[in-house]
């Protein structure tokens, strides 16, 4: 039988769709960023610390379980890993 995140952790559509919400700001958020970040610290660090990120996002979607605490930081994670993602892809491009 599978069991999908809607079962496993008990989140409503809406909450999944504010958490997509929220994860689209942060992919937004690393766009803007990119260019001050890789003027400060220089494009390869950037990067290389933005790809060093995005795996540890993961980690709160492993652990997670049902609760408003978990959607949080599921929400977060996927900030920060959209932000990584659009950090590297669009200096990358530039």
């Amino acid at each position: 039988m599978e069991t999908n995140l809607f079962q496993s952790l008990a989140m409503s559509v809406t909450a999944f769709g504010v958490v997509l919400g929220l994860g689209a700001l942060g992919a937004a958020a690393g766009a803007l960023a990119a260019p001050s970040l890789a003027a400060r610290f220089g494009p390869g660090p950037m990067m290389l610390a933005a790809l060093t990120i995005t795996p540890l996002t993961q980690i709160p979607l492993l652990l997670a379980s049902p609760g408003l605490a978990w959607q949080f930081a599921i929400s977060g994670a996927l900030f920060l890993r959209l932000a990584c993602a659009a950090a590297v892809g669009t200096h990358r491009l530039g």
